[in-house]
């Protein structure tokens, strides 16, 4: 085969080994760059509703790709004692999948923190946060409400 055919074959061989990482960041662009999810925290929000004074937000920013989950949370009226994400729609309970008090500040008013890699939720669990955020929630416990006393679903 002459040189030149070898030169072409190769160079169009490249350009698609190039293209396929692309054409897949196009189709999954949920693994590719940062998502940030949010839920307005009530009383009413949670399964069998809190009569609270307390309410917040949660915000939680993810990158599936580097399996990077980041959190605030901001809260008023109400000392948390603990502070989750669970798996479950509106109305549905599930076990917490990501606590915040594991990962940065002490809970209180205002805190934040990272998790990243072995202490993350799984690359499927992320991306399944993501693109299905009304299927999870995020619940703030207190010590007069250990069950949450507020909570809400996480929406894009």
């Amino acid at each position: 085969m002459p040189k030149r055919m070898l030169l072409v074959l190769g160079i169009v061989g490249l350009l698609a080994a190039l293209a396929v990482p692309v054409i897949a960041l196009a189709i999954h662009p949920a693994i590719t760059r940062d998502a940030t999810r949010v839920a307005t925290l009530t009383g009413a929000g949670e399964t069998n509703p809190v009569d609270s004074d307390g309410s917040g937000l949660g915000r939680v920013t993810i990158d599936a790709r580097k399996r990077l989950l980041c959190y605030e949370l901001i809260v008023t009226g109400i000392n948390p004692t603990a502070a989750h994400i669970h798996p479950g729609a509106a109305g549905v309970d599930g076990a917490p999948i990501v606590d915040f008090s594991t990962f940065g500040e002490a809970l209180g008013s205002s805190s934040h923190g990272c998790v990243r890699g072995g202490d993350a939720p799984t690359r499927p669990v992320l991306r399944d946060i993501v693109e299905n955020p009304k299927e999870y929630y995020v619940n703030v416990h207190t010590a007069a409400n250990p069950g949450g006393e507020i909570r809400g679903q996480l929406s894009r």
